[in-house]
């Protein structure tokens, strides 16, 4: 006999992502920034009891193709 495949009926969580400048506790969205300026890369996941959220293997690119730096490896 096979297992019942589960089916998912909770709807799934808001999810957003949002790079601060300096300070994360003044909560000012980072616009246009250069090489060496503090930044803080947040993740929010909403509130809810069914779902959790890991990030990894994160990259940042230049946009231009110039250059890419990891900011989070494949183990989170």
């Amino acid at each position: 006999m096979e297992p019942a495949p589960l089916i998912a009926t909770a709807p799934m969580p808001g999810c957003s992502m949002k790079i601060l400048y300096g300070d994360p506790n003044l909560k000012e969205v980072a616009e246009n920034v250069k090489i060496g300026d503090p930044l803080t890369l947040m993740i929010h996941i909403d509130e809810q009891p069914l779902y959790g959220i890991r990030v990894s293997d994160c990259m940042v690119r230049d946009g231009l193709g110039w250059g890419e730096q990891r900011l989070i490896d494949e183990d989170g």
